[in-house]
């Protein structure tokens, strides 16, 4: 499913894989992980293989370094799962990979025919070079490549080697990190919208604002279900009906 994507994104055309298998206790040797980390790496993954390396030697992109940032290359890793595992369990294990990769990495994980790609804006850790201090880490649902909807379809389209910046490695995994945030949205609207990044904070506030008030409506779903005083009752439904029409209001603005 990987060699789909690289070749959906125009990755395949441009460069030739590296395809280098890494062992997992390289990732020990890296990080001082728990004996519960370890083992969730050991019995969740199945396998680790560095797809593709973009360097300023094998295509025209600069470097980008600071003091808080330092991105020489980009990488693509291949992690094919054991079982499947839920987004959070995905997102433990990402961030995990990701502190022990300083370099910017997509890290593409693989189950049963589907994929999901995961970025994180780093900076320096300067306590531990080895170690990267993760800002932001996002991740895309499980994707089905075989069988794409519109949404993806685009996503594939924005994040395409002849969409992103050149200019340097900081702004091409920027522009990918930023098509993930692009698909985050158009996932709960079900359209792909290429909000310029400024609008998507704004649209992303009101996802946030959204997301609490489903999570409140519920809460007092709840509370009424389990409630026998009909006064009370009532009340609760008041209280969900005026989060609803909040919701319908805030909805409407994304």
């Amino acid at each position: 499913m990987s060699d789909m994507f690289y070749e959906l994104i125009g990755l395949t055309n441009r460069l030739t894989p590296v395809n280098r298998k890494i062992d997992k206790k390289m990732f020990f040797n890296q990080m001082n992980f728990s004996t519960k980390e370890k083992q969730q790496i050991t019995t969740w993954i199945d396998r680790v293989v560095m797809a593709y390396i973009l360097a300023p030697q094998n295509i025209n992109i600069h470097l980008y370094v600071d003091e808080e940032k330092k991105y020489e290359n980009m990488s693509f890793i291949d992690i094919s799962l054991k079982k499947e595992l839920t987004l959070k369990q995905v997102q433990g294990l990402a961030e995990m990979l990701h502190e022990a990769l300083p370099n910017p990495t997509v890290l593409c994980f693989g189950y049963k025919g589907k994929l999901l790609l995961c970025t994180a804006l780093k900076r320096i850790n300067k306590n531990n070079i080895q170690k990267a201090v993760v800002e932001e880490l996002l991740l895309s649902s499980w994707l089905n490549l075989e069988d794409m909807n519109d949404p993806t379809e685009q996503f594939m389209k924005k994040i395409h080697f002849s969409s992103v910046s050149f200019t340097t490695f900081y702004e091409l995994y920027s522009d990918f990190h930023y098509g993930i945030q692009l698909f985050e949205v158009a996932e709960r609207n079900g359209e792909f919208i290429p909000y310029e990044k400024e609008e998507l904070k704004t649209v992303q506030a009101l996802i946030e604002q959204v997301a609490g008030l489903e999570g409140e409506i519920e809460h007092y779903r709840r509370l009424m279900k389990k409630e026998s005083q009909f006064n009370k009752k009532v009340e609760y439904n008041v209280k969900i009906q005026e989060l609803k029409k909040q919701y319908e209001r805030l909805n409407k603005g994304i």
